[in-house]
């Protein structure tokens, strides 16, 4: 009976050595397989950070072009007030002296 068990015992350690294998094996592939969802993650996680940055960048920049638009608004705005000021001082001075010419002329008569 001892021979007879002993193929079937070597039988058994040959079959737990390859399931130990398997085992070793498939944690291995697991092992990859988990610092590779881990490096991808973190990969993404950065990736999402940057992206975000760069947006927050953009809208500093947006902000900063909407106030420099906002400014030279008002400065042209207040040159057409100085221009329109300008053309009225000589629209004035013209009518001044159109009139002045009238009433010499007119007394010249």
């Amino acid at each position: 009976s001892s021979t007879s068990s002993s193929p079937t015992l070597k039988l058994l350690r040959t079959e737990l050595r390859t399931l130990r294998a398997e085992l070793d094996h498939s944690q291995s592939i697991r092992s990859i397989e988990r610092k590779n969802a881990d490096r991808s993650e973190t990969r993404l996680k950065r990736q999402v950070a940057d992206a975000f940055e760069e947006i927050t960048q953009n809208q500093e920049l947006i902000n900063s072009l909407r106030e420099q638009i906002d400014l030279h608004g008002q400065k042209m705005e207040e040159s057409r007030q100085d221009w329109l000021e300008r053309i009225q001082w000589y629209e004035d001075q013209w009518e001044e002296m159109a009139n002045t010419n009238q009433i010499g002329e007119g007394g010249v008569r």
